[in-house]
């Protein structure tokens, strides 16, 4: 998918607003190559309009599972919904469908992602993924 550039404008600024809510809040973010990396990689981005504004986004890669000889896991970067947007939620429910749908046109064997909203767990095992870990972030700076 290929964004316009004000799509591009508005993901990188969901982007820098939700990074405010997660362990990275102090990390400086580079507008720049935020956009030349969602540029360069335009089917490993998701995303969630209301109207014509992008309301949500999901950022993703694909790796070859590594030590799980052909395993393809679709990994999350990041994702964000903008908390107030109409209908918030179905956002969430709708990029992770996307994320699930498209994930599986690439070749994944496995999605994975992590969330930092607590009240979230319950609809993730709805709708079948397991919490497989939990992720640790420490600020060393």
């Amino acid at each position: 998918m290929s964004l316009t550039s004000k799509e591009l404008d508005q993901a990188a600024d969901l982007f820098d607003e939700g990074k405010l809510l997660s362990a990275y809040s102090k990390s400086e973010f580079d507008r720049e190559e935020f956009k030349a990396y969602v540029t360069e990689r335009p089917d490993h981005i998701l995303v969630s309009r209301e109207g014509d504004d992008v309301v949500g986004m999901l950022l993703f890669m694909i790796n070859d599972g590594i030590f799980l000889k052909g395993t393809p896991v679709a990994v999350e970067i990041a994702w964000t919904v903008n908390e107030h947007a109409p209908n918030g939620a179905r956002h969430w429910f709708k990029l992770l469908k996307m994320f699930e749908e498209k994930a599986k046109e690439l070749g994944a064997h496995h999605c994975a992602f992590a969330s930092y909203i607590p009240r979230m767990e319950k609809m993730y095992l709805k709708r079948g993924w397991v919490n497989d870990y939990k992720t640790f972030i420490k600020d060393l700076r």
